[in-house]
Order: structure tokens, then C-alpha cells, then sequence
């Protein structure tokens, strides 16, 4: 097995589980509505088969399809903000 130095010998597969655990920890603590649109950010950005990505911010394909329009109106607002920005810097 791998190991990693982080001032201490660590392995790989230890720091994963609690990667997980503080996962878990953070995710229960968030509404629905935030975890889908955290769990939207990490599809995007390819972090993981979507059963995995959806398993880890414990939200369903039901809680997706509620909260997409959500996260549409937020990519919206997040390409106004860019392209505002891109005319103030001018």
C-alpha cells in the first residue's frame, strides 16, 4: 500500500475513510438543497462516478431533479458575475 507523508506515515487507504468521515460530517450538517447543489459542483467538475458523488453528499436522483432549477438560476448568476467582471476590468 501507498504511504503518504504528512509529518507522520499516514496510508493512503486511512486517509480516504477519513476523508470520508469528515465528508459525512459536513454533508448531514447541510440542507438538501445545499448538499444537490454541492453534489451538481462535483458532477461538473468530474469528481467521481455520479452514484459515488451522489452516495458521498447523500442525496438522491429525486433530490437532483427538485433542486435543478436551482442550480441553473445559480450557473446563470455565475455567468453574469463573469461577464460583469469582464466589463468593469475594461
Amino acid at each position: 500500500m501507498k504511504r503518504v507523508n504528512f509529518g507522520i506515515k499516514i496510508e493512503l487507504c486511512e486517509t480516504r475513510v477519513l476523508l470520508y468521515i469528515i465528508l459525512f460530517v459536513l454533508s448531514s450538517a447541510l440542507s438538501t438543497l445545499h448538499r444537490s447543489l454541492i453534489a451538481f459542483s462535483a458532477l461538473q467538475l468530474g469528481h467521481g462516478p455520479r452514484a459515488t458523488v451522489l452516495a458521498s453528499y447523500q442525496v438522491t436522483e429525486a433530490d437532483l431533479r427538485y433542486y435543478q432549477a436551482d442550480w441553473q438560476r445559480l450557473q446563470q448568476l455565475r455567468k453574469v458575475e463573469q461577464v460583469s467582471a469582464a466589463f468593469s476590468s475594461c
